[in-house]
């Protein structure tokens, strides 16, 4: 289709209503002969700029690497107004804020109790509500490792959180946004598979789609930094929300894009320079990943009965 042809067309109600469940990958603007403007889409069509929104790549939340300044325990606002609190004898006194998603580090120290709240005290002195924060401990590794140092990833879906480990050691540590869970109704039961799974291939980028019961038809292309672990389950980097901490998804562990970017450059199979993916394979297998809730055993099998569309 040529860009002239779709005067008159492009800005159609139908074609609006397609695009509030749709992300489109943009290649560049362009104008036609009566000089409306168009975006020229990364598959080839063409969309009128006033029907799109378009989304920044930048301020996108990080987690953090694991070094001798920081450390497990690690504590992630999660609260729009997490206050910090100094000790007052036998109350506690707020001394400020910090944004949503900040990254504290904590003192290696159990929380403690005040009237009828916990507070965890942080390595810089101050004390954050326990549940305002989201708290970051280190598991120990799988039993069966094949080296001391084996790659390993740890998604915990009570806490939200998606470890990177090298053996005993924690490298990386952030917070994701797995599936809804809904164990009363199957269609609307989006939760994360638990279990030992390997990274089966990853994918620079990729399109998702779906119908979902809750949510309608979808369709996002060019998701980034993609690495399916088991069937349609992946961890890969969501740009279309900012909600990571909570569970949203439809089943896939989503991840912020510089995290995923992180995760996909650490995992293996390795991808070659100037290649877009890569499939694991015996001699080359993908890193563990582990997905599990806090009381489950790492390995445990778990996740809804029959999987969505998603």
């Amino acid at each position: 289709m040529r860009i002239e042809d779709l005067e008159g067309v492009a800005g159609t109600p139908l074609l609006r209503r397609i695009l509030r469940g749709m992300y489109v990958s943009l290649n560049r603007e362009a104008r036609s002969s009566g000089g409306s403007s168009f975006w020229h889409t990364q598959s080839g069509g063409y969309i009128r700029s006033s029907a799109l929104s378009t989304l920044r790549s930048d301020g996108f939340f990080q987690g953090i690497a694991l070094d001798g300044q920081h450390h497990l325990p690690i504590g992630v606002a999660l609260s729009t107004v997490t206050s910090t609190y100094q000790a007052n004898g036998r109350s506690m006194s707020p001394t400020g804020r910090v944004p949503r998603l900040a990254i504290i580090q904590l003192a290696d120290e159990p929380p403690v109790t005040v009237g009828n709240e916990q507070y965890y005290h942080t390595a810089e002195g101050f004390f954050l509500r326990s549940r305002q924060v989201r708290v970051i401990t280190r598991h120990e590794p799988p039993v069966d490792l094949s080296s001391p140092d084996e790659k390993w990833i740890e998604v915990n879906l009570d806490h939200q959180s998606v470890v990177a480990y090298e053996g005993a050691r924690p490298v990386y540590v952030t917070v994701a946004s797995t599936g809804r869970r809904n164990r009363s109704n199957p269609d609307e039961n989006y939760e994360t598979v638990q279990g030992a799974f390997r990274i089966l291939s990853k994918h620079v980028a990729t399109t998702m789609d779906g119908n979902s019961a809750n949510d309608g038809p979808y369709s996002i292309e060019d998701v980034p930094w993609v690495m399916y672990f088991e069937g349609s389950f992946a961890l890969h980097g969501a740009f279309w929300h900012n909600g990571f901490g909570a569970m949203r998804s439809h089943g896939c562990v989503n991840m912020s894009p510089p995290d995923a970017r992180w995760f996909y450059n650490w995992t293996e199979p390795h991808v070659a320079p100037g290649w877009n993916g890569a499939y694991a394979n015996a001699q080359r297998p993908g890193t563990r990943v582990y997905v599990h809730y806090d009381e489950q055993p790492l390995g445990t099998r778990g996740g809804p009965e029959r999987v969505p569309q998603h």
